[in-house]
């Protein structure tokens, strides 16, 4: 495995890159540090050191004071543009060290930077007494020198401005000016764009300018100047210098193409090591990173090296310890592994695993897990960073189900935050004046459909009875992401354009995700959510309660009233009926799991309002009197979609909120009942649809709590999962969603968050034990799932996919189970469903094989063909101690998984 400084091993089955080749991260070749340090006992002597490393000679060098920063910093675009060293001196004097470089590199032209007052005559003097030519470009100022500089590098687009005072906003400049392009940097006063530089704009035919640092760097007026002048400007600063460089680099990430990328990483302190990191990264046509000296503030800043697509198999550390001491943890992200598309990786236990839908998501885990946090830290660390990078699917503006598994006090409890009704809904609410029900469309893309929103409590729930982090810390990855922004995927593209016009409908989702003159960003766009940051950063601050009162409770409820509407709306919007008085109401509530026994396997499942749990039981309890394993596959699967449709009968006809319905659990658990319903599966497929059972007669309470409801329609929904285990032995699945793809559609205004559409999942027409009241919450098929045997751990695992996440999970589990597949195996393979309809549901790959044709043929299956079937991942835990993590390898764009092995970190060189 390849071996990481910080004792960090990661390993990405993501889609960062191409297939590179498949296997587990177990057998790759164990590789060298990837991390080289270029520094001398100062930062001349260091500018030395780079030169030395990387050129052998050199037409032209640059040469810049050490005392003297802008000048230098500005230098940097003039350096990529020449190829040339950037080398420093004493300001009065030609130094020793550098001298002795410039001999060895025998340059034709040595390139003096800034006017007498910042490099003297008498340097120019020394380098004439060599006999080496040089030519100064340097002005009466350091904005003058910046313009000179500029002016040098001919016609350009595109300039990057910082300030003359905050040099290191000017250095993180300098990462633009490495990136392709060859941006140059010019300098300005904090509140004054001086005139001179504003004449060069014009000459230079500028149209666009990054202006580099926050207002307390760079004010508005600036800006505003720039504006005027008719110039296009986005600015891309933080609060502290380091944020201010993670913007820049993540600006020049979304600049390169290559599929592996070299970065260069120095430190805001130590400003001339900074530039002559510039001159190597333009040479290695790499990625300057500027980051903090402090291990820790270090590891935050390196992770945003992994948002970029690019791989990062080299790194180069310009400064000696003094200017940057956290070089092994940023070695982590640097080198995260080879980034293969395997859909699994084997480590050894005791370890912590992660598997999400997304790489960002599985390292924030990773990165917890790492850093001594547990499996519930990490969970919530990943789902965070999944509201930011898979928004239509999940976020703090929805809900979701957890199931946990505590080994201290060796007991499964589950946390139920789903989304519930206002407490103004009622019975009808989704019905017309006529009686009829509201057309589906329009109860999706409306306040009407949006539920109290539980994601937030239910992390701080979970939290309080199990985690041993704050949320406020666990909430940085994701804060870090929406900030600084990553790359869009093909996914995340696709669900834009597949949403465009009920985005449109409202301005706040159209400004957010429909930028460009009504489209979508394009795959491979660098995307940001700062106002999603904003959000995150109250909550962390404030804990869960920053949610459901105060700003962000009342902006939300007066979207759910009054939606944002654009002229863009194609059907009416309906207004909701939340409060805040809901939102302060809300609680996150501690269920007991759902258990059924399946061939010596103990199966904990989520329970009611959740009908996963319950129906997976129901399908496997019938399923037990049947040789699965020893059966041909087709009449293995034949059995399967007998006994799911039969389970989704039963679903269907008695199963919602337990506060409000008096579901027949026991009698459904029964497996008395489970035998005389598998009873029905003959040779060949029952006609459809099937009728519920009577579970009532097996239970100790025999009544009915109401009629027998009509069957309801399976619907599709975009949800996302995560499992999670530590080595502790804690384990997490985690299933949480908005609903349908995007929600509702809103965006809620400055916050940066979709709102879901959950309660288009109540039944429309009462009465129905899944009927829209006053604070109920509507059937789910979520399903987070856990197996254990002997009272150890076997698999963990869930799925994104609406109605067809409980068919994933059994298909999955019986693939393991019944089929000996490994996990990774049965998450692949081909898939199939049944929800009680008129025909079973099939993806392409299942519908080409022999067991599908049989199905047709001699079964009597008739199928639909859809595209995919659910995105799972998963934890199995082997019989030799082992744990094999694994996710998707292309549904939904491909999964991530991984592993860490923690030991003690190691001394610093």
């Amino acid at each position: 495995m390849k071996r990481l400084a910080w004792s960090f091993v990661l390993v990405l089955s993501a889609a960062l890159l191409p297939s590179a080749g498949a296997g587990s991260a177990a057998a790759q070749a164990p590789a060298p540090d990837p991390v080289t340090r270029l520094a001398g006992p100062e930062r001349v002597a260091t500018a030395v050191a780079v030169s030395q490393a990387h050129w052998t000679s050199a037409d032209d060098v640059v040469l810049a004071s050490a005392a003297e920063f802008p000048d230098a910093l500005s230098g940097g675009a003039l350096a990529a543009d020449l190829d040339a060293p950037l080398l420093l001196t004493a300001p009065g004097a030609l130094s020793a060290a550098t001298l002795t470089e410039i001999r060895r590199l025998q340059p034709s032209l040595v390139t003096v930077l800034g006017g007498t007052a910042a490099v003297t005559a008498a340097v120019v003097d020394a380098l004439t007494a060599e006999g080496v030519e040089s030519r100064r470009v340097g002005g009466a100022d350091r904005y003058d020198t910046a313009r000179l500089i500029a002016a040098e590098l001919g016609d350009v687009t595109e300039v990057a401005l910082a300030s003359g005072e905050g040099f290191a906003d000017a250095v993180a400049a300098g990462a633009l000016s490495a990136a392709p392009g060859r941006v140059p940097t010019l300098l300005t006063r904090r509140d004054d764009l001086p005139e001179a530089t504003q004449s060069l704009l014009a000459d230079l035919d500028v149209e666009h300018v990054d202006v580099v640092g926050g207002e307390a760097v760079i004010s508005a007026a600036v800006e505003e100047t720039l504006v005027d002048l008719g110039l296009t400007v986005e600015r891309l600063g933080g609060p502290t210098r380091y944020e201010t460089g993670a913007l820049v680099a993540g600006e020049a990430l979304s600049r390169f193409t290559a599929d592996t990328v070299p970065v260069v990483l120095a430190t805001g302190e130590d400003f001339p090591d900074a530039l002559s990191a510039a001159a190597l990264a333009a040479r290695l046509g790499g990625l300057l990173v500027i980051v903090p000296s402090t291990p820790l503030a270090a590891a935050a800043v390196a992770r945003l090296l992994v948002l970029g697509g690019p791989r990062f198999d080299e790194g180069w550390v310009v400064g000696g310890p003094a200017a940057v001491s956290g070089v092994d943890a940023v070695a982590v992200a640097i080198s995260s592994g080879p980034l293969q598309r395997a859909p699994a990786v084997e480590a050894t236990a005791p370890t912590g695993a992660a598997a999400t839908v997304e790489p960002l998501a599985t390292l924030a885990a990773l990165d917890v897990l790492a850093r001594g946090g547990n499996a519930v830290d990490a969970t919530v660390a990943a789902a965070g960073v999944l509201g930011v990078a898979e928004p239509f699917s999940s976020g703090i503006g929805g809900g979701g189900f957890m199931v946990v598994y505590s080994a201290e006090d060796d007991r499964v409890v589950t946390f139920d935050s789903r989304e519930e009704a206002p407490a103004a809904y009622f019975p009808e609410v989704f019905l017309d004046d006529a009686g009829e029900p509201i057309p589906f469309e329009e109860r999706v893309t409306s306040g009407l459909g949006v539920g109290v929103p539980g994601t937030v409590d239910g992390w701080a729930q979970a939290l309080a009875r199990y985690g041993t982090r704050p949320l406020g810390e666990l909430l940085r990855p994701g804060i870090e992401a929406a900030a600084y922004g990553f790359p869009l995927d093909e996914t995340f593209v696709s669900q834009v354009e597949d949403n465009a016009e009920r985005f449109a409908a409202f301005t706040s989702t159209a400004e957010l995700y429909l930028p460009l003159d009504g489209q979508g960003q394009a795959e491979g766009a660098w995307f940001r959510n700062p106002d999603l940051a904003r959000t995150y950063e109250a909550i962390a601050a404030g804990g869960s309660s920053a949610f459901y009162r105060g700003p962000v409770a009342q902006a939300l409820v007066d979207t759910v009233q009054s939606p944002p509407v654009s002229g863009e709306a194609a059907a009416e919007i309906r207004p909701g009926l939340m409060s805040t008085g809901d939102l302060a109401g809300y609680q996150a509530v501690v269920r007991e799991p759902v258990i059924s026994e399946y061939r010596g396997y103990t199966v904990y499942g989520m329970g009611l309002p959740s009908s996963g749990g319950l129906t997976i039981a129901l399908a496997l309890n019938q399923l037990e009197r049947f040789d699965l394993g020893d059966a041909p596959r087709e009449e293995a699967l034949h059995r399967y979609l007998e006994s799911i449709g039969l389970a989704w009968a039963d679903r269907n006809a008695y199963m919602g909120d337990p506060e409000y319905v008096d579901a027949p659990v026991e009698g459904l658990l029964s497996q008395d009942y489970a035998d005389d319903r598998s009873a029905l599966i003959g040779e060949t497929a029952t006609p459809t649809p099937r009728l519920p059972g009577d579970p009532f007669a097996y239970q100790d309470d025999p009544s009915p709590s109401g009629p027998l409801p009509a069957a309801s329609a399976a619907r599709s929904g975009s949800t996302t999962h995560l499992t999670v285990s530590d080595d502790d032995g804690n384990v997490v699945s985690y299933t949480f969603t908005i609903e349908q793809t995007g929600g509702s559609g809103i965006v809620v205004p400055g916050h940066g968050f979709l709102l879901n559409n959950e309660l288009t999942d109540f039944e429309p027409v009462p009465p129905h034990p899944n009927a829209p009241e006053a604070g109920k919450r509507p059937r789910s098929s979520m399903s987070p799932t856990l197996v254990f045997r002997d009272g150890e751990p076997v698999l963990a695992l869930g799925t994104p996919g609406g109605a067809t996440i409980i068919t994933t999970v059994l298909q999955t589990v019986l693939g393991v189970l019944d089929f000996g597949q490994t996990l990774p195996e049965a998450i692949a393979a081909p898939r199939v469903a049944d929800f009680n309809g008129e025909s079973s549901v099939a993806e392409p790959a299942f519908l080409a094989t022999p067991e599908a044709a049989s199905l047709q043929e001699v079964f009597d299956h008739t199928f639909t063909e859809v595209p995919e079937i659910g995105a799972a991942t998963g934890i199995q835990f082997m019989a030799d101690g082992t744990v094999l993590v694994g996710a998707e390898p292309s549904r939904r764009g491909g999964g991530s998984a991984g592993a860490t092995a923690i030991g003690p970190p190691p001394v610093p060189d």
